[in-house]
């Protein structure tokens, strides 16, 4: 999988040239500690030198719009997700 997804980033995912995905994900609390908690002790194992496993900055550049809202107990997450050629102007 970690293979596919390089390749897929490697071409700027023209596969999935002209998708659109628009959406809200709504974080329960428990989650967001469990993801931190995780993420912590997985630094903690991982050596300085090694490579994150994705890019995130690639991704990014798919990102139109992303914005977060915290209630009590919950953070959403609201996102617009474009895949678009990079040498054509995004309109």
């Amino acid at each position: 999988m970690q293979e596919w997804l390089t390749a897929q980033m490697a071409s700027g995912f023209s596969a999935f040239q002209g998708a659109a995905l628009t959406g809200s994900i709504p974080v329960k609390e428990e989650l967001i500690n469990e993801l931190i908690a995780g993420f912590l002790a997985q630094a903690r194992e991982q050596q300085a030198t090694a490579a994150p496993a994705v890019d995130v900055r690639a991704l990014a550049s798919f990102v139109r719009q992303a914005t977060i809202h915290a209630e009590p107990g919950v953070v959403t997450l609201h996102f617009d997700v474009r895949i678009v050629d990079r040498m054509t102007p995004d309109v």
